[in-house]
């Protein structure tokens, strides 16, 4: 049997960016909301301590990112990386929202 590979690497990563940024407008929509759920409860389960310095790799819109930057406060440091710049555009905006929201 003929053995089915998916590209190169870079192809698969080109087609994973590609599919995020295309469900970019509605990943943080109501009926995906486990996103945020989930991410919180993983942050609230490494029990970060401020001043500690984390890396969310695949943060997507800022599910995990967001509530990890809150755990570390101003003395830590949040880097949060993904393949999707759209989904990645979307945290921009939530961290200056709740930046806004908090001053």
């Amino acid at each position: 049997m003929a053995q089915r590979t998916s590209g190169t690497p870079e192809e698969a990563k080109q087609r994973a960016a590609t599919t995020y940024n295309a469900a970019a407008d509605v990943y943080d929509d109501p009926a995906n909301s486990f996103w945020e759920r989930f991410g919180s409860r993983t942050v609230a389960r490494l029990q970060l301590a401020p001043g500690s310095n984390v890396l969310d790799v695949c943060c997507g819109s800022g599910a995990s990112a967001i509530p990890a930057a809150a755990a570390v406060g101003d003395n830590g440091s949040v880097i949060g990386v993904d393949l999707a710049e759209t989904l990645k555009s979307h945290a921009k905006l939530r961290i200056r929202s709740e930046q806004e929201r908090s001053d």
